[in-house]
């Protein structure tokens, strides 16, 4: 991992970023029991990979800084949702 600036967060690598990410706009996509809201599965999601709120947040602005970057996690992101929906389709 790697920091960004002075913050005290940790940047997340881009590859666990991508899947953090991808997760995240699944669960939101498709968030529809009733009594979960996406606070509780963002969570969840953290803890699946072991990170922060703070680092996703640190990440994010990370990411946000240089577009490029951006453009390379939404289209690593595409592919990740992809090669999940392959899977559940064999």
């Amino acid at each position: 991992m790697l920091l960004y600036g002075c913050s005290k967060y940790k940047i997340i690598n881009e590859d666990n970023f991508v899947k953090i990410y991808s997760d995240l706009i699944i669960a939101q996509d498709t968030l529809s029991q009733p009594g979960v809201s996406l606070t509780q599965v963002k969570k969840i999601i953290f803890k699946k990979y072991g990170i922060s709120e703070e680092n996703y947040k640190a990440t994010v602005d990370y990411y946000n800084s240089d577009p490029k970057k951006w453009e390379s996690v939404f289209d690593k992101s595409i592919a990740y949702v992809n090669t999940l929906k392959n899977r559940k389709s064999h």
